[in-house]
């Protein structure tokens, strides 16, 4: 009589044990979800710093004709998210990313400047030469992420790429020259405006070196873009009048945090 005792005893081990074993599935991690547009953006802040090295086309218009030629420039950026410095939260819920609004992002951008190199071109009788110096920049830069992956195509990857598009002030030294006659140089004040990308290439999923989960680490950016400068009318010791303008194709480095 004692066989159906054991033989029942065992049974409900039995069950017992597939229950937990069953428990334990069911209260297993479940796998990580797949990355998506929404979150590599709401991981994504905008303040960033960087270096960047840059070719200009400085131009001068004399009153005989006008002068360019190229030179170059080494400058220290920087960009800050405005809209979350205005009192929004990174971490606000109900915003899918910092900065946003009406689906753009608003950044002001701050750059310092060395130009080195002259640009110099035979006008008339004497040698139209300009110099820019050291300038600066303060402005606003509106900027809309485009994200891409996580889909059929790029099941495991989301990248973000930021064209943007910015102007403001600009305060330049600039030295301008009507070789061997009459020159001058000065602090000149002006505007700009500029066209640009962002490219993120660490700890971004955009090269599949990272993961949406670190995103909002400290990254390593490339940029490029175009601005053009107008710092008006400059009156030269001889007493002519000149008006200089440049072009500035750049690209450099940031960190973005």
């Amino acid at each position: 009589m004692a066989r159906p005792a054991v033989i029942a005893a065992a049974a409900w081990m039995v069950l017992i044990a597939g229950a937990g074993l069953t428990s334990q599935r069911v209260l297993a991690a479940p796998p990580p979800p797949a990355p998506t547009w929404e979150a590599a953006l709401s991981k994504y802040w905008l303040s960033s710093v960087g270096v960047s090295g840059a070719y200009t086309n400085l131009n001068t218009d004399f009153t005989l004709g006008s002068a360019d030629g190229g030179a170059g420039a080494v400058c220290l950026d920087a960009t800050f998210d405005i809209w979350r410095y205005a009192g929004r939260r990174r971490d606000d819920p109900t915003l899918r990313y910092a900065g946003e609004f009406s689906g753009i992002r608003i950044a002001a951008a701050v750059s310092l400047c060395q130009g080195f190199g002259t640009a110099s071109e035979h006008v008339g009788g004497f040698d139209g030469r300009t110099t820019v110096g050291t300038f600066g920049t303060l402005g606003a830069q509106i900027q809309y992420p485009i994200t891409f992956g996580g889909s059929y195509i790029m099941p495991s990857y989301v990248g973000v790429i930021i064209p943007y598009a910015g102007a403001g002030g600009v305060e330049a030294r600039v030295k301008v020259e009507a070789a061997p006659f009459e020159k001058n140089s000065s602090l000149r004040g002006g505007w700009y405006y500029e066209l640009g990308l962002v490219v993120p290439v660490t700890n971004s999923p955009i090269w599949g070196t990272g993961t949406v989960q670190n995103i909002d680490a400290a990254a390593t950016e490339l940029y490029m873009g175009y601005r053009h400068f107008d710092v008006g009318n400059q009156t030269l010791n001889g007493g002519s009048r000149t008006s200089t303008d440049w072009d500035m194709i750049f690209a450099g480095a940031r960190i973005r945090y």
